[in-house]
């Protein structure tokens, strides 16, 4: 594997780890459902300014009949499943939930 790549793949591992850390330590303050909204809200401009950038704006477009779709995908699939471990968490340490 060449070097750079593996490094690339020591630094998402090590940004994966203490995603868990920040999240327990946002939790003394911060509701599990606020914590999720709050993460999603400011991810999903970052990937859209990202994916523009890297696809240009031909190829990243959603139809107005496709907005209900996603809503509901975004709402049951990702959020859903954040919610509940950021939940999960309020009752075990970082290092049991990662």
């Amino acid at each position: 594997m060449h070097p750079k790549t593996s490094i690339k793949l020591l630094c998402v591992m090590f940004i994966w780890a203490a995603s868990w850390i920040f999240i327990k330590i946002a939790l003394r303050d911060i509701p599990p459902y606020t914590l999720a909204f709050l993460r999603f809200s400011t991810a999903a401009p970052v990937i859209y300014a990202l994916s523009l950038a890297k696809f240009g704006k031909e190829n990243v477009r959603i139809t107005i009949e496709e907005v209900p779709t996603y809503v509901i995908l975004g709402l049951t699939g990702v959020t859903l499943l954040y919610v509940t471990e950021f939940k999960a968490l309020e009752y075990t340490t970082a290092i049991n939930a990662s």
